[in-house]
């Protein structure tokens, strides 16, 4: 009977008895069945897969709003990198133009 009612829930037995006489085999067994059921003693776990599914989609949520700031990071760098590369080529070119007048002013007659 302990294998019966073992698990991880809270049991409870109801006894339907009758009285008359020719019953009394069935109605002697029915009790002895419950006074036994009785003494069983089960201990109930609360189940945690529900609280641990809560726990994990927390942690989602949180993985998702990370993921999200850090792309916003990339696209602030990449704004700031293009920028820089757009200052380079600028200040590049500009080199290069002062250069190509140095060697023209260079090879000009005096």
């Amino acid at each position: 009977l302990q294998e019966t009612l073992n698990g991880n829930s809270l049991s409870a037995i109801v006894v339907t008895l009758r009285t008359e006489q020719e019953n009394v085999d069935e109605t002697i067994g029915t009790l002895r069945l419950a006074q036994r059921a009785k003494t069983v003693r089960v201990v109930a776990h609360r189940n945690t897969p529900a609280s641990e599914v809560g726990r994990l989609k927390l942690s989602i949520a949180e993985m998702q709003r990370q993921l999200q700031a850090a792309n916003q990071n990339i696209v602030e760098l990449q704004t700031a990198l293009a920028a820089t590369e757009a200052r380079e080529n600028a200040q590049l070119q500009e080199m290069h133009e002062q250069a190509r007048i140095c060697h023209e002013q260079e090879d000009a007659p005096l």
